[in-house]
């Protein structure tokens, strides 16, 4: 089992992205800033604002990590599948 790694976004190892292959740690990490940025403003906001790591600002994006992480395992395995699909065809 790999050891949790850091979240990309508050440093803490409440949000596990172990199960993401670290050569597509980057691309992850990209993708949920902006996930960051459009489905949850008020986190950016609320650390503008505060200044403050606070547990409501900690478990807003635990769970914005968790939403993320989701739907990127998905796309990545799509991705697997699609090309698994092309090469059958050949």
């Amino acid at each position: 089992m790999n050891k949790p790694l850091k979240c990309p976004v508050c440093g803490k190892r409440a949000c596990d992205v172990s199960d993401i292959p670290k050569e597509k740690l980057k691309t992850f990490q990209g993708g949920l800033y902006e996930y960051m940025r459009s489905s949850y403003p008020q986190v950016g906001d609320a650390l503008r604002t505060t200044k403050t790591l606070s547990e409501d600002i900690q478990r807003e994006i635990a769970k914005a990590v968790g939403e993320y992480k989701a739907k990127f395992l998905k796309a990545q395995g799509n991705a697997l599948e699609a090309a698994d699909a092309k090469l059958d065809k050949q």
